[in-house]
């Protein structure tokens, strides 16, 4: 049994459909559609007609097939009408598929692609639907693995499909034609659109890229909005390392590399089904940030050991870093060639405890300090004086 719907074409008072069965020997029945809706049938039973069936959607209940069975050259003829949508569809089956392999995710480079996968269902097995154009929707890079020409796959149970991939932002426009080869008299064609985008994030939280070695963590947030407002969750790890916060106390001075993946909330897959056009189908977009954690200077310097004898002469400190500063109260008593000196203006207090603090910030805004601790003892004069030699 053949059942076709065909659309009374080009109007409903002046039409010819053309139903040429695959085989010969079985009945045919033929339902066509008026442009008001009406559905009228008529059938017969025989073998292949000789001729179209033409008439108006007046008399069509009045109408016959004449069959010969000598005219078999017909048997391996296709049907050729036209298939309004009624009754075939043509959508989206597999929309907005994120492939997640967006390579520059901040400023949306559109090298990211979806898979999509168009099927067209309501038909008869042993079709033939035919790609026969296929674009980008919008400027952009043209879809991939898909060609004018291609034939949609037959699954045998009238559903015909065809996968490939679109891009970011690009988006697709497909048109297929069928059910007889291309170019058939009668054909349907039937056209789709869509496009879909990835998130393009940006780190405002990460607002340093450099760090000293002693900073506090820095908490890394965990749900956030793309640059398009719309939100996700953010998810990171350093060097493969899975992480909540920039710690560098913990992770010591080097280089590293904070990987910052963002996984958008679904709003649609479908231009189609709003409310975002583009669709927004929440791929993940993933950005890599180098960042450095530096150590600190070194503040280092020679701190007397012992009592500091007044009258013994200067006590040299020879800081690692000469670009430091002196601050304690032992600070005024070290001389312009970082040189601790008792007599030093007003002399050193004798048997009292000076502290001598070191301090020094590096090209990085790095800081350190070190803290000496400094007693001085007479040994100049019998009454504890400093010598005078006039």
């Amino acid at each position: 049994m053949i059942n076709e719907n065909v659309n009374v074409y080009p109007d409903a008072n002046n039409f010819t459909v053309m139903e040429t069965p695959g085989g010969c020997g079985f009945a045919a029945e033929v339902s066509i559609l008026a442009e008001d809706g009406i559905t009228v049938c008529f059938s017969d039973v025989g073998n292949v007609p000789t001729s179209p069936v033409c008439g108006s959607s007046a008399d069509i209940q009045d109408l016959n097939y004449t069959f010969d069975p000598s005219f078999p050259a017909a048997c391996n003829a296709t049907f050729n009408g036209t298939i309004p949508a009624a009754c075939a569809s043509f959508c989206i089956t597999d929309p907005c598929g994120c492939n997640d392999d967006q390579l520059d995710n901040v400023s949306g480079s559109g090298d990211g692609s979806f898979s999509e996968t168009v099927e067209i269902t309501g038909l008869v097995a042993g079709e033939t639907w035919t790609v026969t154009a296929i674009s980008s929707a919008s400027p952009g890079t043209a879809p991939s693995g898909i060609n004018a020409g291609d034939l949609l796959n037959d699954d045998g149970g009238g559903a015909y499909s065809i996968s490939f991939s679109h891009f970011d932002g690009a988006g697709y426009t497909i048109m297929v034609e069928g059910p007889g080869a291309q170019g058939a008299m009668g054909n349907a064609t039937f056209t789709l659109t869509n496009t879909c985008i990835y998130p393009a994030i940006t780190t405002p939280f990460l607002a340093d890229v450099e760090y000293c070695v002693d900073e506090t963590a820095v908490t890394l947030p965990s749900t956030g909005n793309d640059t398009g407002g719309n939100s996700g969750g953010y998810t990171y790890t350093i060097d493969g390392a899975n992480v909540s916060s920039i710690d560098p106390p913990s992770l010591g001075p080097g280089s590293y590399m904070l990987n910052v993946t963002f996984d958008g909330d679904f709003i649609n897959d479908d231009v189609n089904d709003g409310p975002l056009d583009p669709a927004y189908p929440g791929c993940l977009s993933t950005v890599d940030v180098p960042f450095e954690v530096f150590a600190l200077p070194d503040p280092s310097f020679t701190c007397p050991t012992t009592d500091v004898p007044q009258c013994d002469g200067v006590v040299a400190l020879s800081p690692v870093d000469n670009t430091g500063t002196w601050s304690g109260t032992a600070a005024n008593f070290v001389n312009g060639n970082n040189e601790f000196d008792p007599l030093l203006g007003a002399g050193a207090p004798l048997n009292v405890d000076l502290t001598l603090i070191y301090s020094i910030t590096d090209g990085n805004g790095c800081s350190n300090s070190e803290t000496c601790i400094i007693r001085v003892v007479n040994n100049c004069a019998a009454d504890g004086g400093r010598f005078d030699d006039e």
